[in-house]
């Protein structure tokens, strides 16, 4: 995935970047662990995503409705995933900056 996929590279450098940064802004474990779970979840959802991709595109060359929603649906995980991502990240920082 690494090698043919941009977006898995984004996402996995995001998700390294922000378990570095939970590294050190974390208080306790269960904090470090509450905050990484969204960067972890992200890429197993990107590779699923990736590999749905994939295997639409083996199966065929050609349009099909089917293999449009599939696909569709498999970006649409995506970026639910990455909303809760935001919203977890965004929260914690917010409640950092305003204590």
């Amino acid at each position: 995935a690494w090698a043919e996929e941009s977006a898995f590279r984004q996402i996995a450098v995001l998700a390294l970047f922000c378990i570095v940064l939970a590294s050190y802004l974390a208080k306790d474990f269960l904090e470090w662990g509450l905050l990484i779970l969204p960067c972890f979840l992200s890429v197993v959802v990107e590779l699923i995503n990736s590999s749905i991709e994939k295997a639409v595109d083996f199966t065929s060359t050609e349009f099909h409705p089917l293999a449009k929603k599939a696909k569709d649906m498999a970006s649409a995980a995506q970026l639910i995933g990455l909303i809760f991502w935001a919203f977890i990240w965004g929260r914690y920082l917010l409640a950092l900056y305003l204590k």
